[in-house]
C-alpha cells in the first residue's frame, strides 16, 4: 500500500518507450522466473526427499539411543546390563573383521594357488613333459589257489602257461 503510489508518480514521470520498455521487461522477468520455478520445483522435492530417507537411519537410531538413554535415567536399565551389551557389541564387531580378514586371505590364497597353477602349465605343457620309466616287476612267485590253499593243484592249462613264463624268463623257451 506504500509502495504503490510511488510506483505509478515515478511510471508517470518516464517517457512511453522507456515505460513500454520496463513493462517488457518485467514481462519477460516474470516468464523466465516462472520458467525456474517449473524447472527446479521437482529437483528441489526430489533433494528434499532423499535427504528424508537419508536421515531416518539416522533419526531412528538417535530415537533408540534417546529411549536407551531415558530408560537408565530411570533405573530400568543397570549399569551391568550396560556394560553386558557393550562386551556383546565388541565381541560381534571383532568376529566381522576377523571374519572379513579370513575371507579376504582365502581370496587371496586361491587367487594365488590359481596364478601358480597356471604358470605351471605355461612352463612345463603337458607335451613337453616325459612320461615316468616304466618300473620293473621283480620275480614273480608261483600262483596259488584262489582260496589260498598250496596243496591244491592248478588248471593244466594254468600250469602250462605258468612254465611257459618261466622258460621265457630263463630265455631258453621256445616260442609259437
Amino acid at each position: 500500500a506504500h509502495l504503490h503510489p510511488r510506483i505509478e508518480h515515478a511510471r508517470g514521470a518516464l517517457p512511453p518507450k522507456v515505460d513500454a520498455a520496463a513493462t517488457r521487461a518485467a514481462c519477460r522477468t516474470r516468464k523466465a522466473a516462472h520458467q525456474a520455478a517449473e524447472y527446479t520445483a521437482p529437483r528441489l522435492e526430489h533433494a528434499v526427499t532423499s535427504a528424508r530417507a537419508a536421515a531416518e537411519p539416522v533419526r531412528e537410531e538417535v530415537v533408540s539411543r534417546g529411549s536407551a538413554a531415558l530408560a537408565a535415567l530411570r533405573g530400568q536399565v543397570t549399569a551391568a546390563e550396560i556394560a553386558k551389551l557393550q562386551k556383546k557389541h565388541s565381541r560381534r564387531a571383532k568376529f566381522g573383521k576377523l571374519t572379513k580378514r579370513l575371507a579376504l586371505l582365502g581370496i587371496l590364497a586361491g587367487g594365488a594357488v590359481a596364478a601358480w597353477k597356471w604358470w605351471d602349465k605355461q612352463a612345463n605343457p603337458d607335451w613337453l613333459v616325459e612320461p615316468p620309466a616304466p618300473t620293473e616287476v621283480s620275480d614273480r612267485g608261483r600262483l596259488s589257489a584262489v582260496d589260498g590253499s598250496e596243496g591244491a593243484s592248478l588248471d593244466p592249462e594254468v600250469q602250462a602257461k605258468q612254465a611257459e613264463a618261466e622258460a621265457d624268463e630263463r630265455g631258453g623257451g621256445t616260442t609259437a
